[in-house]
C-alpha cells in the first residue's frame, strides 16, 4: 500500500541551508521579525512524553514544552502517565492484539500493532485532536505512535513535526519482547524515511542522524538537553586534581553499555588513581558483581536528577559511553546521548569510550569539547583519564572546551530557540501569513 502525503511546506524565517541555527542573538532577531502572536498549540502524539523520571529524552521534552512558556501544550499518547498540568488523552489499546499479548504473545501482538497503526486511526484520538485545535502535531518518531501522527497530520491537514531522536527499530536496547521481526524493522526504517521526506519539519537528534537520510538530507540537529536548567559554573577552568580522579558516569548500565561499564568497574576497583562512581537506573550484572561493586563505592544506584546535580558537581571528569559492538553501528552513528548535555556546563573533562564513528565521539573531536577513547579497552580509557589529569595544560584546555560546547552548541536555551522559532515558523506557513523579513 502506497501511503500519500502533502508536500513539505516551506518555513519561513528559515535559516539558509540545512545546518543547525548556532546563534542565539540571530534566531531572538528571527523570532521578533515574526512578531509576538499567540503561543502555538502542540499536539504531542509519541510514546517519548515531557515527563521526569522517564529518561534524557523525556526530560529534553519537559524542558522544551512545560518548563518553558512558549507553547501550549497537548498529550496523546498510549502511555498513562502524560502529566496533569497538560491535556491529555490515553489512547486505547486494540483489544484483539491486547488479548494476544496477555495471552503470551507479547513479542508478535507489538510488531502487529507497529503495522497496525499506520493503516488506522481511532475516532476518538480524532475527536480529542479536533477539540484542541492543534497548530502543529509533534512525534519523537517511535515505532508505536509515528504512523497515528502520520495519519492523523494528514485527516485534519495539520502541520506534522518529527523529531529523530533514535532509530528504534535497530535498537538492542528495546526490550526483546517488544523488538521487531527482520520484516517489520525494514517496514519500520522505509517509514522513518517517508517521514523525514514528507513531514512538514524535521529534527535530528545529531549530525549522524541527519547523514543516515541521505541523500535526502533535511532540517535542522537538535542536540537533546535534559538540564535546561544548567547550572551555574566557574568561567575559569578549574585545576587538575591533585589527588584521586573522582570520573562520574550517570545513565543506562544494561546491555552492551553495561558490559562496557563492568569491565572498566572490574579495571579500577583496586586501582588508588581513579575514583570512578556510576550512577544508574539498574544494571543487568550478576548479582555478585554489582554487590561487591556497591561495596567499593563505585555502583552507587539511582538518583533523581535534582539530586544527582550535587554529584555532578563534585565530580573531576565525566565519562559516556557507545557501543563497540558491529551489531548496533547504525544505532551508534545516529543517537546522541543526553549525558552530553548534562555534563558539559560543569565545565569539567569529558571522555567519551566508543569507536571512530560514533555521534559523541565525532562531536567531542569536531568541537574539541572532549577527550575520544576509541579503543576497546577498559585499560586505555584509565590511561586516557590519568594521563589527562598529569597535564596540567591539557586539563585547563579541556574544562575550557567543555564551558565552550555548553555556551555554543549544547546551549539549552539556544536549542530550545531552534525548536521555538521552527514551530512558529510552521504555524505561521500553515496559517498563509506573509513570510516577516529576517
Amino acid at each position: 500500500m502506497t501511503l500519500k502525503g502533502s508536500p513539505a511546506i516551506s518555513l519561513p524565517c528559515h535559516a539558509s541551508g540545512p545546518e543547525q541555527v548556532t546563534s542565539a542573538a540571530s534566531i531572538e532577531t528571527a523570532v521578533e521579525g515574526c512578531g509576538r502572536t499567540r503561543k502555538p498549540r502542540v499536539l504531542i502524539l509519541s510514546a517519548l512524553i515531557p515527563v521526569e523520571r522517564s529518561g534524557g529524552g523525556c526530560l529534553a521534552l519537559r524542558w522544551h514544552f512545560l518548563l518553558r512558556e512558549d507553547f501550549d501544550v497537548a498529550i496523546a499518547t498510549f502511555r498513562g502517565d502524560a502529566p496533569q498540568e497538560t491535556h491529555r488523552y490515553q489512547i486505547g489499546r486494540n483489544p484483539i492484539l491486547w488479548r494476544l499479548r496477555t495471552a503470551g504473545a507479547t513479542r508478535l501482538s507489538a510488531n502487529l500493532e507497529y503495522l497496525w497503526n499506520w493503516f488506522r486511526l481511532p475516532g476518538d484520538l480524532v475527536s480529542f485532536a479536533r477539540e484542541f485545535q492543534p497548530d502543529v502535531i509533534f512525534t519523537v518518531a517511535d515505532d508505536l505512535h509515528m504512523g497515528l501522527a502520520w495519519q492523523l497530520s494528514r485527516r485534519l491537514d495539520v502541520p506534522l513535526a518529527v523529531n529523530f531522536q533514535d532509530l528504534f527499530a535497530v535498537s538492542l536496547f528495546e526490550s526483546p519482547l517488544t523488538r521487531p521481526y527482520p520484516g517489520v524493522r525494514q517496514f519500520l526504517l522505509n517509514r522513518y524515511r517517508l517521514l523525514n521526506s514528507r513531514a512538514d519539519l524535521v529534527l535530528h537528534t545529531s549530525e549522524g542522524m541527519r547523514e543516515w537520510f541521505s541523500p535526502h538530507q533535511r532540517g535542522d540537529v537538535l542536540y537533546p538537553v535534559p538540564d535546561g536548567l544548567q547550572s551555574k559554573v566557574p568561567s575559569v577552568p578549574p585545576a587538575a586534581p591533585a589527588g584521586r580522579i573522582k570520573l562520574l558516569y550517570t545513565g543506562n548500565s544494561t546491555g552492551a553499555y553495561g558490559r562496557m561499564l563492568l569491565q572498566l568497574a572490574r579495571e579500577v576497583i583496586d586501582d588508588p588513581r581513579i575514583d570512578f562512581r556510576i550512577f544508574t537506573r539498574a544494571s543487568d550484572w550478576p548479582a555478585d558483581e554489582q554487590r561487591r561493586l556497591e561495596d567499593a563505592g563505585i555502583y552507587r544506584g539511582f538518583l533523581p536528577f535534582e539530586e544527582l546535580r550535587s554529584q555532578l558537581a563534585e565530580a573531576d571528569a565525566f565519562l559516556s559511553v557507545m557501543s563497540f559492538e558491529p551489531e548496533q553501528q547504525t544505532f551508534m552513528r545516529t543517537s546522541f546521548t543526553t549525558k552530553c548535555g548534562d555534563y558539559v556546563p560543569w565545565g569539567r573533562p569529558l571522555f567519551i569510550w566508543g569507536p571512530e564513528y560514533s555521534s559523541a565521539c565525532r562531536f567531542v573531536r569536531k568541537y574539541q569539547a572532549g577527550v575520544a577513547i576509541e579503543q576497546n579497552s577498559a585499560a586505555a580509557v584509565v590511561q586516557a583519564v590519568v594521563e589527562t589529569a598529569r597535564d596540567e595544560r591539557a586539563w585547563r584546555s579541556l574544562c575550557a572546551g567543555a564551558l565552550a560546547a555548553a555556551a555554543g552548541q549544547l546551549n539549552a536555551d539556544q536549542i530550545h530557540n531552534v525548536l521555538r522559532l521552527r514551530l512558529n515558523g510552521l504555524r505561521r506557513a500553515s496559517a498563509g501569513a506573509a513570510d516577516p523579513p529576517v
